[in-house]
């Protein structure tokens, strides 16, 4: 029997007070320690967030694994010698072994894009070592939860060749997902619309979240057919309107990724549902 996936609490219909909006840390806290790692997401945790969001790909030997890019992005990870990957040809996850992959390190460059971002040498997690340390990390604190808004990265072109097709992709994560007993903590997202159709017809009680770049919500939502739970656009695609237009469909919006005060204030007053940032303590504090 399919274990349920239970939606993700929110009050869908009057607007939302400022302390119910859900916090969500962006690839942990991708603004203060590396992004999709162990120390990000537990200092995330600190901080109050409600999710950790996060991105996973799939290693040569069938692993599920966190990470936002299905190859060694060179401007983060360095090689098992701490040579530079800088020019070189992209060190593909789907042909490597989890022990190959974790013998490099994305954390000690650190990211000239987060200024503030703490270097220090990091491996590339599984979704099960994500899982099992945040449950730890739990029992030292019985009055928190934690959430789990888990991107599935599948690019149609790079089927067979970065990661496996769509319903194998998808399987894949959601029999981790079951195994880790997490299946009431997690959500699934994606840009993908063939990933998200395939999972509504394979796993619907999953709760689905429609990422989205570009466009607005009528145009959007009418490339899928069906609702998905969660609306979760680019911020700055966002209006009153819009938000309210959503709301009125039955939907959560959760806009990405929401960095600068300003920023999150205006989303705050548009009445977002949650808000998906890298320095989700800015989020925690505009909240109160």
């Amino acid at each position: 029997m399919r274990i349920a996936f239970p939606l993700i609490a929110f009050v869908i219909g009057p607007r939302l007070s400022k302390a119910q909006i859900q916090v969500q840390g962006h690839r942990g806290c991708r603004g203060y320690l590396p992004e999709n790692t162990i120390p990000g997401f537990i200092r995330a945790l600190e901080m109050g967030v409600d999710v950790l969001e996060l991105d996973v790909v799939i290693s040569g030997d069938g692993h599920v694994l966190v990470s936002h890019e299905p190859w060694m992005n060179p401007d983060i990870c360095l090689g098992p010698q701490g040579q530079s990957l800088r020019g070189k040809k992209k060190i593909n996850l789907f042909q490597m072994t989890l022990e190959e992959i974790q013998s490099y390190d994305c954390g000690a460059l650190g990211n000239r894009q987060f200024l503030l971002q703490q270097p220090r040498f990091l491996k590339k997690p599984t979704l099960q070592e994500v899982f099992e340390s945040v449950q730890q990390w739990l029992k030292t604190q019985p009055d928190r939860t934690c959430q789990f808004n888990i991107e599935i990265k599948r690019n149609p072109k790079y089927d067979l060749k970065f990661h496996p097709p769509v319903k194998e992709y998808c399987d894949r994560v959601v029999r981790e997902i079951e195994l880790s007993k997490m299946a009431s903590k997690c959500n699934l997202q994606s840009f993908d619309r063939e990933t998200l159709e395939y999972l509504h017809q394979s796993n619907p009680q999953i709760p689905l979240a429609f990422l989205v770049e570009r466009g607005t919500f009528r145009k959007n939502i009418s490339k899928l057919s069906f609702i998905p739970q969660i609306y979760s656009p680019k911020f700055s695609l966002l209006t009153a309107d819009e938000v309210e237009y959503i709301h009125e469909q039955g939907m959560i919006v959760i806009p990405w990724t929401v960095n600068e005060q300003i920023e999150i204030q205006h989303m705050i007053e548009l009445g977002v549902d949650g808000i998906i940032s890298d320095y989700p303590d800015r989020v925690v504090q505009l909240r109160h």
